[in-house]
C-alpha cells in the first residue's frame, strides 16, 4: 500500500473543469487515487474527485476555453507599462472577479505561444481592465493589439494563500504593491474592502516601472495609501513599524518582496496571515507543460499554476527563509 505523501488542494478542485487531463494522464493535483496509488490520501473536502472521474466516464471534463474580448482602448504610461480596457462575456465576468483570477491573453492572428498570464486589475460589470509590464516579445505583441484581445480562462491560482484572502472578514489588510504588482493590488483592495475589511496599501514604484499608476484607483475603492519611498533598507525599516498593525499582509511584488515581508512577519507578528502574488512562469495554465513547478515544504515539486497553498510552504527561491505555518 501507498501514500502520496503531500498531495494538495487543486484550485480548480470542484470546478467545472475538474476532472481535468491530468487526471486522464495520471498526474492529478490533489487526488492520489488518480496518480495511481491505492490509498486515498488527499486533502480535499468537497466532492470526490476520483467520484466525479468515473461519473464522466474516465474521461476529462472539456478544457478552458477560448475567447473573443472586444479590446475597448489600451493606456501606455510608458513603454514598460500597458493597461487594456476589455468587454467580457456575462458568463466568464463572474468567474474572473474572484480574488486571484488571471486570464492568458494574446493578440488575434498569433499563435498559442503567444499566450501570456495576466492578472486582474479591477472589473465594472461587464468591462475589466489587466495591466501588463512590457518585457519581451509577448507582451510587446499584446501593447500593438487592436480590435480584439484573445482570451483564455478562467483561473485563479495568481495568488499564495488565496483562501486566507477570500475569507477574512472585518480585519484590518495592508497590502505592499511594488511595480507591476500595483495593477492586481487594485482588484484585491476591492474585494477585501467588499467583505468589510480595512484596506492600507503601501506602494511603491520599481526600477522597470518607476511611476505610481494605480493612485486614482485605490482611492476609489476606499483604500488608504502610504508611499514606501526609499530602496530595500528604507523601505524594509518602514514596514517593520507597520505590520504588527494588520491581520494580514498581502505583497503584490516580486519573490525578493514576498521573502522580505516574510521575515519582518517572523520578527514582528507571528500571528499575522500573509498572502503574495505567484510569479511563477506560466506557459500552459493546465498543469501540463511543467514551466511553473515548484518545491514546497509538503510536495518535494509541484504545479504552481494548479497547487492552492500557502506561501510560507513555496521555496521561493531561498529554502532557509522558509517558516512554520501556524
Amino acid at each position: 500500500m501507498s501514500s502520496s505523501q503531500g498531495t494538495c488542494v487543486c484550485i480548480d478542485a470542484g470546478s467545472q473543469f475538474c476532472p481535468c487531463v491530468l487526471a486522464d494522464l495520471g498526474e492529478c493535483v490533489a487526488c492520489s487515487l488518480l496518480k495511481g496509488e491505492d490509498l486515498c490520501d488527499c486533502s480535499w473536502s468537497g466532492v470526490c474527485i476520483y467520484s466525479e472521474w468515473l461519473w464522466a466516464g474516465r474521461r476529462p471534463l472539456p478544457p478552458r476555453p477560448e475567447f473573443e474580448l472586444p479590446l475597448i482602448q489600451i493606456d501606455s504610461g510608458s513603454n514598460t507599462l500597458a493597461v487594456f480596457t476589455v468587454e467580457i462575456p456575462g458568463g466568464l465576468a463572474g468567474d474572473v472577479s474572484a480574488i486571484g483570477a488571471f486570464l492568458f491573453l494574446r493578440p488575434p492572428g498569433t499563435r498559442q505561444c503567444f499566450n501570456t498570464p495576466v492578472s486582474l486589475m479591477d472589473i465594472h460589470g461587464c468591462r475589466a481592465r489587466f495591466s501588463v509590464q512590457i518585457v519581451g516579445p509577448k507582451t510587446k505583441a499584446l501593447a500593438r493589439s487592436s480590435g480584439v484581445l484573445l482570451a483564455r480562462g478562467p483561473y485563479w491560482n495568481g495568488i499564495w494563500g488565496v483562501q486566507r484572502l477570500r475569507n477574512l472578514r472585518d480585519s484590518r489588510a495592508l497590502i505592499v504593491a511594488k511595480g507591476i504588482g500595483q495593477g492586481p493590488a487594485v482588484h484585491v483592495a476591492g474585494s477585501l474592502i467588499g467583505g468589510g475589511n480595512s484596506v492600507t496599501v503601501a506602494f511603491t514604484p520599481s526600477e522597470s516601472i518607476p511611476f505610481v499608476f494605480v493612485e486614482k484607483d485605490l482611492r476609489g475603492v476606499g483604500a488608504s495609501l502610504v508611499p514606501l519611498d526609499g530602496g530595500g533598507g528604507e523601505m524594509e525599516r518602514s514596514l517593520a513599524g507597520m505590520i504588527g498593525d494588520f491581520d494580514l499582509v498581502h505583497s503584490s511584488g516580486p519573490d525578493t518582496q514576498h521573502r522580505m515581508i516574510m521575515r519582518l512577519i517572523r520578527q514582528a507578528s507571528p500571528r499575522t496571515k500573509f498572502t503574495a502574488s505567484n510569479n511563477s512562469v506560466m506557459c500552459c495554465g493546465d498543469g501540463v507543460c511543467g514551466g511553473c513547478g515548484v518545491s514546497t515544504k509538503t510536495n518535494h515539486w509541484t504545479r504552481a499554476c494548479k497547487a492552492s497553498v500557502n506561501p510560507e510552504q513555496v521555496s521561493l527561491l531561498n529554502e532557509e527563509e522558509l517558516w512554520h505555518d501556524a
